[in-house]
């Protein structure tokens, strides 16, 4: 069932906060410009889309992502996250942020005060 899910998700193009996805050239844009997204990242980001406003247990990225080698994917995933909160900044969007549940996992929103209301 999620690799129908993946497969549905890898042939769209997404909007999430005035951002566009071109899933098919793992292209994030914004009105000004465009930014590509390497594989690695494009299915951290896909996986966030995926359960938008859900939390993202860490393991479960790993598990998906890297195949559970915990060795490599603890360090890539959080390079990830880092490396897609300055992408958002960088197309300046201000709504999408990825909110960290500390020793758990991520969680991708649009409403980052609701969940979170010190932000």
């Amino acid at each position: 069932m999620n690799q129908l899910m993946d497969d549905k998700l890898t042939h769209q193009n997404l909007e999430i906060s005035g951002l566009r996805y071109d899933t098919s050239f793992r292209q994030l844009s914004s009105q000004k410009q465009t930014i590509f997204l390497r594989s690695q990242l494009n299915k951290v980001f896909l996986a966030l889309i995926h359960k938008k406003e859900q939390v993202v247990s860490r393991e479960e990225l790993i598990e998906k992502i890297w195949h559970g080698n915990h060795h490599t994917g603890a360090k890539a995933l959080t390079h990830s996250i880092c490396k897609l909160r300055k992408i958002f900044t960088e197309l300046e969007d201000e709504k999408t942020k990825i909110i960290t549940i500390p020793k758990y996992g991520y969680c991708l929103s649009t409403n980052a005060a609701a969940l979170n209301p010190n932000l």
